[in-house]
C-alpha cells in the first residue's frame, strides 16, 4: 500500500523548517544591522536621509520577516506535525469508489485540505497531496485513514 508520507519526507520537512528559521533570523539581523548602520552614519547634514533609510529598511525587513514566519515557517510546522500524526497513528481501512472535491478549504491554524468521499464515508486529504489522490477519481481504492485523513492508498 502506498503511503502519503515517509520518514524521509518528514526529515525533509524538518530540514526545511530549520532552513526557513535561519532565513528568518538572517532577515531580522540584517534589518537590525541596516538600522544601526543608518544611526551610526547619521550627522547633521544627512540626518533626514538616514532616518528615511532606516524607516524603509525597517518596513521592508519587517514585512519580509512576517511573510517568512507566517506563510512559510508556520505552514511547514503544521504540515510536519500532520505528517507525524499520519505516520504514527493507527490506520483504519476503508474501500470503495473515490471522489475528490475540486475546491480546498482551510480551518484556522490548520493545513489546507480537500474533502474526499470513499464509498459512503467522507475523509480528508492534505491539499498538496490531493493531486495524487485525484488521479484515482472514480476508481475503486482501498484507503488507510488516520483520524479522518488519508495516510495510505491502494488501487483495487
Amino acid at each position: 500500500m502506498g503511503k502519503l508520507y515517509s520518514d524521509k519526507e518528514i526529515e525533509n520537512l524538518k530540514k526545511r523548517k530549520n532552513a526557513l528559521s535561519v532565513a528568518f533570523w538572517t532577515v531580522c539581523a540584517l534589518t537590525l544591522a541596516g538600522c544601526v548602520f543608518c544611526c551610526v552614519n547619521a550627522d547633521p547634514g544627512n540626518a533626514l536621509m538616514m532616518e528615511h533609510c532606516s524607516v524603509i529598511i525597517s518596513i521592508a525587513g519587517g514585512w519580509i520577516a512576517i511573510y517568512v514566519r507566517i506563510f512559510m515557517i508556520s505552514d511547514t510546522v503544521l504540515e510536519m506535525g500532520h505528517a507525524c500524526m499520519l505516520t504514527k497513528g493507527e490506520p483504519e481501512i476503508i474501500s470503495g469508489k473515490i471522489s475528490v472535491d475540486k475546491t480546498g478549504m482551510r480551518i484556522r491554524r490548520s493545513i489546507p485540505f480537500r474533502n474526499v468521499t470513499c464509498g459512503d464515508k467522507k475523509v480528508c486529504v492534505i491539499e498538496n497531496k490531493a493531486g495524487l489522490i485525484e488521479t484515482f477519481d472514480g476508481k475503486d481504492v482501498k484507503l488507510e485513514i488516520v483520524k479522518g485523513y488519508i495516510s495510505g492508498y491502494e488501487i483495487l
